[in-house]
């Protein structure tokens, strides 16, 4: 099994983002490695595994120590794979130079028997190895996993070889090994640029979080949900989204029991008498399930309608 952790990574955030009217990446997107290989393998015993990423930068390093699931790459280490880590900035060739020595030599140590009976599985793999590939065919079976905007590049492959290759597509089964993380304890924003609103004294339960999530996404915005330290408020920022069309949306009843804006919640916070209206102090919170459907978001057309043809800019 060889796995391209860089192409797993950034062709995963485009996906993930698909459904967002304001991003063409999604940053929110983690991968769950090992529902990743249990869906690749399909009950496959695997003989050998690879995995192929990038050094991780200190930021990132500091942050997926607090990731669950564990990080990619403890996962691949805890699930017996070899891993070669890459520098950024030649990370693609070199990937490539590593990936196709591997194959090719994994292959030349294989007898006749084990060929009979094995089964190349290969996830987000560059075009540029097709000749790779091409050679593994003439004495394996190939199942290769890629994204649907590269996927194309091998299915020629795929009619040549018949049921010697098949192409499988991540993008249709983006929610079996992968998930949104809308919690950020770690953002910090500006209150000169304030695209978020604040839900005030709300009850201390995850489940309350991923509630207030799943209402949010239906919205096909990019945003976060951030704790205020140790006050019992959220802040949900929308980076991608203006603060005048953020306005719009609250105005409209698009967010669930009236938030306040950020920056009233930054002036009250800072004793400021600059406010040109009195901050609403007062929301409590219900079941976010009470909410009937004509309450409900009503997709993009409508949304794209409020923010306007460009909301990200």
């Amino acid at each position: 099994m060889f796995i391209n952790g860089s192409n797993l990574w950034r062709g995963g955030k485009k996906a993930s983002a698909k459904t967002l009217v304001d991003a063409d990446i999604d940053p929110r997107y983690r991968i769950d490695f090992e529902k990743l290989v249990a869906l690749t393998t399909k009950g496959h015993n695997r003989l050998g595994a690879y995995f192929y990423g990038l050094e991780l930068l200190p930021r990132a390093r500091k942050r997926l120590r607090r990731s669950r699931p564990p990080p990619v790459l403890t996962a691949a280490e805890k699930n017996g794979f070899k891993i070669q880590l890459f520098e950024h900035s030649k990370a693609s060739h070199d990937i490539n130079v590593a990936m196709a020595t591997d194959i090719r030599n994994t292959i030349h140590g294989l007898n006749a028997p084990e060929k009979e009976n094995i089964v190349f599985i290969v996830v987000t793999i560059n075009s540029d190895l097709c000749q790779q590939i091409a050679t593994a065919l003439s004495n394996i079976p190939v199942e290769l996993w890629s994204w649907e905007s590269t996927a194309h590049e091998f299915r020629q492959l795929a009619l040549l070889a018949s049921n010697r290759f098949t192409v499988n597509t991540l993008d249709s089964h983006l929610d079996a090994f992968s998930y949104t993380e809308y919690i950020h304890n770690d953002r910090s924003i500006d209150p000169t640029h304030s695209n978020a609103i604040v839900y005030r004294n709300v009850p201390e339960s995850e489940y309350f979080e991923s509630e207030l999530a799943k209402y949010l996404q239906q919205l096909n915005l990019l945003f976060y949900i951030i704790p205020a330290g140790s006050q019992k408020d959220l802040i949900v920022e929308f980076p991608k989204t203006k603060f005048d069309a953020l306005q719009k949306l609250r105005t409209l009843g698009k967010f669930p029991y009236q938030p306040c804006s950020y920056l009233e919640y930054y002036r009250y916070q800072h004793n400021s008498k600059q406010s040109s209206e009195p901050i609403q102090l007062t929301n409590r919170f219900e079941a976010l399930g009470e909410f009937t459907e004509g309450d409900e978001p009503k997709g993009k057309g409508e949304l794209q309608t409020v923010l306007g043809s460009n909301p990200g800019n």
